[in-house]
């Protein structure tokens, strides 16, 4: 079973919509949100919205590529866990989201 997702064999999961196959009823999930155009993770620093929760981990490191990131008093905190630094420099808070969020793949 966790070998279809690796051999690109078509799944057991059908989408009604479309006859799409899935591997898994997740993958078929996050496929369906493509017919029904829900985006239920909004981005807390602009308007964007994504489908899919990894979607939205790349679009808050184009924040912090452009400098962008929330900031609360004397402390820059990252939007995706708890990390925050007292350092007022951004690229401590970059560096966080390069080694702590930018590595996990969907």
């Amino acid at each position: 079973k966790h070998m279809l997702t690796h051999t690109g064999a078509e799944g057991p999961h059908t989408c009604l919509s479309c006859g799409h196959k899935a591997s898994t009823t997740s993958n078929l999930r996050t496929h369906v949100l493509i017919h029904t155009g829900e985006k239920p993770f909004p981005c807390t620093l602009c308007d964007y919205r994504a489908a899919v929760s990894a979607t939205l981990k790349q679009h808050m490191l184009s924040h912090a590529r452009h400098g962008t990131l929330f900031r609360s008093g004397e402390r820059l905190k990252c939007e995706l866990c708890d990390y925050s630094t007292i350092h007022t420099g951004r690229k401590y808070l970059r560096r966080h989201f390069k080694r702590k969020h930018a590595s996990k793949k969907p």
